[in-house]
Parts: structure tokens; C-alpha cells; sequence
């Protein structure tokens, strides 16, 4: 059989161009094969030259497998190439194509040569902040957020996909959208065939439709196709029996199309089709007339990664800013994975005079390009896209309207692409604009109300929620995305259980919680794989570094054997924290489905290096995804001896239990067994709401100790995470037989201190410690000279109010803000016990290590700080850049933070000698927790009795 098409993804040659290149075509004709980088395809300038900020040629020298005939055209054809390239066969200029999705294909027949050929690429992409000498900037074409620093690590510019050459006829399928009907079975196919004959021709057209390859419907047409033109021709079929696509059963049914011509040409078109509806009712989901809960992450993922996203229970996986490969669609079909996709112009772009014409070009060529795969759910317009009436800033996001009213004015022409898509007009909803609907079902041209307080009448321009701890939630729209302030707090918790609760449904399309960066796994992988100038090496590099000198600076190195360890402890903590951030989102009826931050690898995703998974995280999603699961909610999981509490249950159904009555076994069980049991009965109520509380449970006090509670349910299939787990704390042991002198309010921490034995003085000269609290902040400077003076003359003073140092140096990090500090000036040139700054915990975040098991005796051992048991003192502020303690009992670290260098080092409980006596500084917030916390109250008296 004679060959079709060649492929040609190997033996590429690069080189980046002179600065001075004013004659490309010189470039075009031959090249230095030592002066090049020998590659194959993909082939990303990041990977070859990641330093260059010039155009690069491509080259690939070839014998052309394919002879051209009367009846036929050699075609080059590029799958992807970001984003300007230029094109040149032997020497003569083909084309030119500034796209940096779009699959394209060049006719070069008229330039081929008998034998050795060569096909040279000049391919541009702009770097952050410049315009190249092709004039492009990061901000005039679609950019995949890159025009933000933060997200700028390595340029996407380069050759992707495959590279072929095809012998194609004159006659030839251009476009053919398929729409398989849900309701009826029938299968209609819009196919536009082009003639590049110059005559009249006619074509014969056989329409199959396959199962498991047996001929199952066919149709049979003949017409004609007038010379040099398209015509676009329907062709239909039905099915008698069929059934729906689902991620459960992902039934595939196969379409054949072939053409015969009178001028004896023939063309051939095969594609996967699948039958569903998939849309938004009443605010939730629905998959062929099902309700679903939708779990989801982003990702731009791979097979391998596809496959462990449908084993952790995820329904969907969306492709953030940048569309897929058709292979990868291709397998998502197969295996039953949706997909909500996104292409380039979805963030980061801004209002320049291409703007319009791209935002079409590239939803456009999204919807041709995947319209026919069963897998694609849902179409995404935007990401944080802010709106034409924004009352909030942003210091990462232009605001503009142009961008955002282009794209909700464009909605009925996305529709006559394919009407049969759920359209999401921005995860986020940064516009703010809750007078917008989110959302266009199949068949509709407006955005539609059914989430949040969206509505005709609702806000133009929408507000926070007025926490600085929920941003970037915005309170009316229905799409949001949620990155609370870490560990969650009681309040934040409650929040996020009450979303929609007075609104319609609400869809939460991005949150999670993150961890420290693998820094050495992902340097050695990088070290082992790339180029040695590579972005990210120094990236890494800088933050191992920082890490080692914290490690030193705060002596630190017999909490780990190595700096690895302190990174993969925080690692390792991540399935635990995860589960803590699904259970009340799950425990919501109102929220119809969840996006989760990510499904990659870094400090957000479930991969800490390519290849492993963050321990644990796999069973952890599986079973907070599982249909039927139990979340439990305590005051807190820290509790005194002997004090009752209690628990409440609330069951998570995601349709696959019908409402009645059910028995249970609720149990506690602690290192001699179980403690308490008790059968229960409960209801979970009409309507099958997607979480309903079903019981409280009364529980007595216990002895100290740990404790884990369970329920059974008997006559059903046993929830997912039937059990939580809580401490019971050791009383204080022992009195305090110490004279504590005051500075400042300490509060309710009087009584405390003196129903433990310690004597209150008025005159410092009798005591033995100095406690300091708050301080008014006129007075802040010259109790910092006090203390100093104090610690001089022999006390010990022990400082419980960090805004002691607030008027030198503190400041409100916004969301996404990078942090800015300076050297203190002010603190006492004898020691200097660093810079005080906030920062809000959040997806990236600070971890505390303990370094000192005598202040945290009773708490814990020396290592990571576990943020459930210190939740409610965990620090929000840290001191940097302080000189050495005489003894560190508590640091911090945080990588791939928003500060400069990505990494912040900082000290949150330590003590300093200074002449007879010393100061203790803590940042742990112990002050106001005192007598409602085991935890504040032991780490106190350890503080105090040391």
C-alpha cells in the first residue's frame, strides 16, 4: 500500500538566531549542524536554550517518502508551535503563523526537491517584560499567565506535537463536527470537503456508524462539489438502541466517512463518538438526567496521570489556560475521564489591539479541534478575569473591561461552533459582575442564573466577604474560588459549610492547601534532565541554600538527620491536611462541586516529584471523593481531662442512598480499648440533599490520652472516613513557684498564672519573670527599651504579645501580595531579634519546627508542628532575619513562597541572653486562648517553669 504520510518528529536540528539577524532568509538555506543542538520533537526553547530571548531555528534536513502527483499535494503539517513561526522549504519561504495552539498545515509540493530536502522554522515567543526582535510582547498575544512574574518560570515558546508530512488529495475532508443526539440516538455530521479541482467533480459519501466494529448504521450520498471551493454537506444516522457515555461506562461508538471521486480520489475520516448530556439544573450538576457531585483538578496532565486522577475518585480534570493534546482527549474518551478545557486566552490577557481578534481565533480553534470528543464537559472562558467594574484590586491582575465584555458578548458565536457544551464564563468570577450569569447550558446563547445571588438585579460589582482570611472569595457570584488562611480556625471552617446556604448552589472551582517544596528531589531531577542554564536549577538552588542557613543559624540540625527531612516531614503531613480542607466542602449541600489546587507536581499538587505521590494523599482523596463518606466537626480536637464534649456527624450522599432511617454504633477507643459505645438511630432526610447532619454525639470526658471515635452503619455500604481522632490532655503538673511581674494586658492570663501558684507583683524589682502583653502603641518603643534594660539587670522577660514590635515593622498581606520587609532600625543595638511580619497562611505557607522538647514537653518531640493540635496559637507573624538565639526552641520555614528568593526563614520561639538575664520571643498567639486550650495553657507553663 502506498505510504500517506511521514512522520518527521526526530532528527531536528536548533540554533538561536544572531541578535543582528536582519536577512532570516540566509538562515533559511542552510545550517551548521555542530553549532546546533540535535533534538526531536517536542522541541522547547526552555530545554535547548533556556537563556535565549532571541528567535530559534529549527531544522530538519529529509528524504521526502512521498511523491506529488496530478491528483496530489505534499502538505507539511505542525500539531503545535507557540507562537509565531515562520517557514521555509529549501530555501524558499512557505508561510508565516502566529498561533500558539492552533494545528496547522503548509502545501510544499511546488518546493520539494528530489532528495535531500531541509525545512528550516524560525519560531518566536516573547519574554516577560521585553519585545523580541520579531515585535511581540508577553502581553499582546494570548500567554498562559506568563505575563504574571510569579507564574513565569520557564517560557512555553518552542515545537510541540507531532510533525508530519501527508500526501493529501485534491479532494479532501477540511472540518467535520459531529453531534450525537442523547435523547434520540441520531448522529448528525456536518462535513465540509474541499475541491481543489478545477473542474466539476462528483464524490460518493458512505456514513458508517460501528460497534466494537460491526456495521451498526449507515447512510450512502452522492453530489457534487464545484471547482476550487468548500461545500458543506450533512449527513445523518440513527441509532435504535444505544447507550450514554459516562465515566462509569465510557461506551465509545465508531464513525467511518469515506469519499470516492469521479476524478478517482479518495479520502477517509474516522473518529470516536459518545453519546451525553451534561449540564447545570437548579444549580447542580447533571450527567445524563443524573445529578453528580463534581470533583475535579487542574492540571495539564499526562496518561499516567489521568489514570491515578480516576483511581482518587476524581470525575473531571480541567486543563487550566492550556488545552490539551488530542491523544490525551483521545484516552479520556476511553477511560471515562471529563474534561473541563481551557485554551491560552483564558488568563492573563489584556486589552491591546489584537485582543478581540485573538480571544476568537483561540476559542474558536478550541472548539473545532475537540468539539467531536465525548470526554470535553465543559468549555472554560476565563480564569481570574477581573471585569469592567471591579471595586477590588489586585497587584497581580490588570484590570480592564474590554477582555471580559469580548468574551460574554461572544457567546452566541461559540454556540454555533457546538451547541451542546456546558459553558463556564470565568472560574472565579473575578469580574465580580453577579449580574452575569456564570454559566450557558447546551442550546442556551445567554449566561444563565442558577448560582450564588447571580441574578438581573444583583450586584455590578460584588464584594468580599470583608476576612482577609477568605480572600479571593466574592460573596454573590457562583463560581469562586476559596484560599482560606491556614490552619482553618473554627470561624473560616464555618464559612465554607455555609456557602450558598441563602443563595442558589455555589461552585467552587479552585482551593486547596499545600506543602513544602521537594526543593532537592525537584534540583536533582532538574540537574539529571535539563539544561544546566535551566530557570528553575537556580530557583531551587537558592532555597536549599536558605534552608541550610536556617538550619545552622537557629541550630536545628538534631530535628532531622538531613534538610530533605525537615521538607518531606511537611510533605507528609499534606494527606492529613487535605482531608481537614475537603470535609467541609463536602459537608455543604450547597456546594455542587469542587476543583481541587492541583493535580501536578510542587507545593500544591499530589505528585512531590515526578513519579511519587504525596504519601498517603491517594487513599486520602478516594475516600473524601467517595460517593457516601462521614465528615465530623468538633470545637476542637484538643480537650482537658474529664470534660464532656461532643460531635457532630454529618453524612455525605452523592445520590447513591435514599432517605430513611438508619442504626449506627458510635464508639470511642483509646490504648485500653474501647471506652464508650452506643447504638444510634438517625434519618437522613427527603430529598437527598448532598450532606445532611444526622447526629450530635454527647460524649463524656476522658482520661488522657488518644482517642479515636468511629461509626458504624449497619444494613448499608459503610461510609468512607468513619473516624476522626482527638487528644485529651495531662493536667499541668505541677505548680508555679514564681513571682510574674506584668507589662501591658495579659487578660484573663492573671488568673491562670495565679491558680497555678505564681505571685503577681507590681514592682519588677521582686519578680522573677516579666511577662509582657499588649501594649498601647505609643508605648511600644520604650517598653522595648524596658525589656532590654530588664533581661540587662537579670530578669527574664517573656514576651506573649508580638505587636510589641508592630510600630517597626509589620504589614496586611493581601492575597497573592509578595512580602516586603526591611531591617529593623529601631531595636536595641545589643540584640536584635528581627523583623516582625505577617503573613497570611494559606495554600503557600510557613511550617514551624520544633527544636526544643522541654518547652514543648507534653506537646510534642522535636519536628514538624502539627497544625490541628496547635491551631488555634499557630503563628501568623514571624520574626526574620533575627540574630542567633542562645537557644531556639521553635523556627519557620516556607518555600515557594511570594517573597524574594521564593523562601522565607524566620525565628516564632526563642530565647536571648542578654547580661544576666534574658528575653523570650514568641510569636505564638497564647494570649487569649488561656484557659480554653490545653495546648496554649501547657506550652505557657513549660515557657514559664523552664
Amino acid at each position: 500500500m502506498e505510504q500517506l504520510k511521514q512522520y518527521l518528529d526526530d532528527g531536528w536540528f536548533a540554533v538561536p538566531e544572531k541578535d543582528d539577524c536582519s536577512r532570516p532568509e540566509e538562515y533559511a538555506q542552510s545550517f551548521d549542524a555542530s553549532a546546533c543542538i540535535r533534538t526531536a520533537i517536542p522541541a522547547l526553547v526552555c530545554d535547548l536554550f533556556p537563556k535565549a530571548e532571541t528567535s530559534i531555528w529549527y531544522y530538519r534536513p529529509f528524504r521526502s517518502n512521498l511523491t506529488a502527483d496530478s491528483g496530489h499535494r505534499i502538505i507539511l503539517s505542525f500539531e503545535r508551535v507557540v507562537c509565531l513561526c515562520e517557514i521555509w522549504v529549501n530555501g524558499c519561504f512557505i508561510d508565516r503563523h502566529l498561533h500558539s495552539e492552533e494545528a496547522f498545515s503548509v502545501d510544499i509540493t511546488d518546493a520539494l526537491k528530489d532528495g535531500e530536502n531541509l525545512i528550516a522554522c524560525r519560531v518566536y515567543g516573547p519574554v516577560t517584560g521585553k519585545i523580541g526582535p520579531m515585535g511581540i510582547a508577553m502581553d499582546s498575544v494570548p500567554n498562559y499567565a506568563q505575563v504574571y512574574s510569579y507564574y513565569t518560570v520557564i517560557s512555553k515558546t518552542g515545537i510541540y506535537g507531532h510533525v508530519s508530512l501527508e500526501k493529501r488529495g485534491l479532494v479532501y475532508i477540511q472540518d467535520c463536527h459531529i453531534r450525537p443526539d442523547h435523547k434520540t440516538g441520531l448522529v448528525t455530521s456536518e462535513l465540509t470537503v474541499r475541491s481543489d479541482l478545477n473542474i466539476e467533480s462528483d464524490i460518493t459519501i458512505k456514513y458508517t456508524i460501528t460497534d466494537r466494529s460491526q456495521c451498526i448504521a449507515e447512510e450512502k450520498i452522492s453530489t457534487k462539489l464545484q471547482p476550487m471551493s468548500d461545500t458543506i454537506i450533512s449527513l445523518s444516522a440513527t441509532l435504535e438502541q444505544f447507550e450514554l457515555w459516562s465515566p462509569e461506562d465510557p461506551k465509545l461508538y465508531g464513525i467511518n466517512i469515506g469519499i470516492t471521486s469521479s476524478a478517482g480520489l479518495a479520502e477517509t475520516f474516522n473518529r470516536r463518538i459518545g453519546f451525553k448530556d451534561f449540564r447545570v439544573e437548579n444549580g447542580y450538576f447533571m450527567l445524563n438526567g443524573k445529578r453528580i457531585w463534581l470533583s475535579c483538578a487542574h492540571s495539564m496532565a499526562t496518561r499516567e496521570a489521568i489514570v491515578h486522577a480516576k483511581t482518587m475518585g476524581f470525575g473531571a480534570l480541567r486543563f487550566l489556560s492550556e488545552m490539551p493534546s488530542s491523544e490525551l482527549l483521545d484516552f479520556c474518551d476511553e477511560i471515562g475521564m471529563m474534561v473541563y478545557e481551557e485554551c491560552a486566552v483564558s488568563w492573563g490577557m489584556s486589552d491591546y489591539p489584537d485582543m478581540e481578534a485573538h480571544m476568537h481565533s483561540y476559542l474558536d480553534n478550541m472548539i473545532r479541534r475537540d468539539r467531536n470528543h465525548v470526554c470535553v464537559g465543559i468549555w472554560g472562558v476565563f480564569n481570574e478575569q477581573p471585569g469592567p467594574n471591579v471595586g477590588r484590586s489586585h497587584p497581580r491582575i490588570p484590570q480592564t473591561s474590554a477582555v471580559f465584555e469580548t468574551a460574554v458578548n461572544y457567546l452566541p458565536a461559540m454556540r454555533t461552533l457546538d451547541p451542546t457544551r456546558l459553558i463556564l464564563l470565568s472560574s472565579g468570577r473575578w469580574d465580580a459582575r453577579a449580574d452575569i450569569g456564570s454559566y450557558a447550558n447546551p442550546g442556551s446563547s445567554v449566561w444563565e442564573y442558577g448560582w450564588g445571588a447571580e441574578g438581573p438585579g444583583a450586584s455590578v460589582c460584588a464584594p468580599g466577604t470583608g476576612n482577609p482570611h477568605l480572600e479571593p472569595y466574592i460573596t454573590e457570584v457562583g463560581d469562586n474560588h476559596l484560599y482560606p488562611t491556614v490552619p482553618l480556625q473554627n470561624e473560616i471552617r464555618d464559612f465554607v459549610r455555609r456557602i450558598g446556604e441563602k443563595t442558589n448552589p455555589v461552585f467552587l472551582s479552585e482551593y486547596g492547601v499545600g506543602y513544602q517544596l521537594a526543593l532537592h528531589d525537584l534540583y536533582a531531577d532538574l540537574v539529571s534532565h535539563s539544561h544546566p542554564d535551566h530557570p528553575s536549577i537556580p530557583y531551587y538552588q537558592i532555597q536549599i541554600d536558605k534552608l541550610e542557613e536556617w538550619i545552622t543559624h537557629f541550630d536545628l540540625s538534631h530535628v532531622y538527620a538531613t534538610p530533605r527531612e525537615f521538607l518531606m516531614a511537611s510533605v507528609q503531613a499534606g494527606a492529613k491536611q487535605r482531608a481537614e480542607s475537603i470535609d467541609p466542602i463536602r459537608a455543604n449541600p450547597k456546594l455542587c462541586g469542587y476543583s481541587l489546587t492541583s493535580f501536578s507536581v510542587g507545593n500544591e499538587g499530589v505528585y512531590y516529584r515526578d513519579g511519587g505521590f504525596i504519601p498517603g494523599l491517594v487513599d486520602v482523596l478516594r475516600d473524601s471523593f467517595a460517593p457516601l463518606k462521614w465528615a465530623f466537626f468538633m470545637d476542637s480536637s484538643q480537650l482537658y481531662p474529664n470534660t464532656p464534649f461532643s460531635v457532630e456527624a454529618v453524612l455525605c450522599n452523592a445520590d447513591v442512598l435514599e432517605a430513611g432511617s438508619f442504626s449506627a454504633v458510635v464508639s470511642v477507643r483509646g490504648a485500653q480499648g474501647v471506652c464508650f459505645k452506643e447504638s444510634v438511630l438517625f434519618t437522613y432526610p427527603a430529598g437527598k440533599p448532598l450532606a445532611a447532619s444526622v447526629m450530635k454525639i454527647d460524649l463524656p470526658g476522658f482520661e488522657p490520652g488518644d482517642y479515636t471515635f468511629s461509626v458504624f452503619v449497619d444494613s448499608i455500604r459503610q461510609p468512607t472516613c468513619e473516624t476522626t481522632h482527638f487528644r485529651v490532655h495531662e493536667s499541668i503538673p505541677g505548680a508555679l513557684h514564681q513571682t510574674i511581674g506584668i507589662i501591658g494586658d495579659i487578660g484573663t492570663t492573671t488568673d491562670f498564672l495565679s491558680g497555678l501558684g505564681a505571685v503577681i507583683v507590681s514592682d519588677y524589682a521582686d519578680a522573677d519573670t516579666i511577662c509582657v502583653g499588649t501594649v498601647a502603641a505609643e508605648k511600644r518603643a520604650e517598653t522595648a527599651k524596658t525589656v532590654t534594660e530588664l533581661a540587662w539587670n537579670g530578669k527574664r522577660v517573656v514576651i506573649l504579645d508580638d505587636s510589641l514590635w508592630e510600630n517597626i515593622n509589620t504589614s496586611a498581606q493581601a492575597f497573592m501580595e509578595t512580602i516586603q520587609f526591611s531591617e529593623d532600625s529601631q531595636q536595641s543595638a545589643a540584640v536584635n531579634f528581627g523583623s516582625r511580619v505577617y503573613i497570611r497562611n494559606w495554600l503557600y505557607h510557613m511550617d514551624n519546627y520544633i527544636a526544643d522538647s522541654q518547652v514543648f514537653d507534653g506537646l510534642s518531640s522535636p519536628g514538624l508542628l502539627d497544625m490541628d493540635m496547635f491551631r488555634l496559637v499557630y503563628p501568623d507573624h514571624y520574626m526574620v532575619n533575627p540574630d542567633k538565639p542562645s537557644k531556639t526552641y521553635c523556627a519557620a520555614y516556607g518555600s515557594g513562597m511570594f517573597v524574594e528568593n521564593a523562601c522565607l526563614s524566620a525565628l516564632t520561639l526563642g530565647e536571648y541572653t542578654l547580661g544576666a538575664g534574658s528575653v523570650v520571643v514568641s510569636t505564638f498567639k497564647l494570649l487569649g486562648q488561656i484557659g480554653s486550650d490545653p495546648v496554649a495553657d501547657r506550652l505557657l507553663y513549660n515557657l514559664l517553669s523552664k
